[in-house]
């Protein structure tokens, strides 16, 4: 996979949840548009496999996709693990997320 891609999709996903997460319930329009040309459950399922692998950004997206049960069930405990562990890899949006 291209290392482009790999860096910009789960930023792109994660602004694209972020804005309507904080605007309203995303519609299933809007959960489609922010998983983008693939559906869901493959987005989940790579990010899950780069955020095991480390990537403090795979780790904030899936955070996101367990809270919100995009591609997966709804999973609180999971979702505060991941955005944990992605504030421990010093990303910022984890950090403020916590907060």
């Amino acid at each position: 996979m291209n290392i482009t891609k790999v860096i910009v999709i789960p930023i792109l996903f994660v602004a694209t949840l972020i804005s309507t997460h904080l605007s309203s319930k995303p519609t299933p329009a809007e959960i489609a548009r922010a998983c983008g040309a693939m559906s869901c459950d493959v987005v989940f399922s790579k990010m899950r496999r780069f955020a095991k692998n480390g990537s403090p950004h795979a780790q904030a997206v899936l955070s996101l996709l367990y809270r919100e049960g995009h591609g997966t069930e709804v999973n609180n405990d999971l979702s505060v693990t991941y955005m944990r562990r992605a504030a421990k890899g010093g990303l910022a949006f984890a950090q403020h997320h916590l907060a």
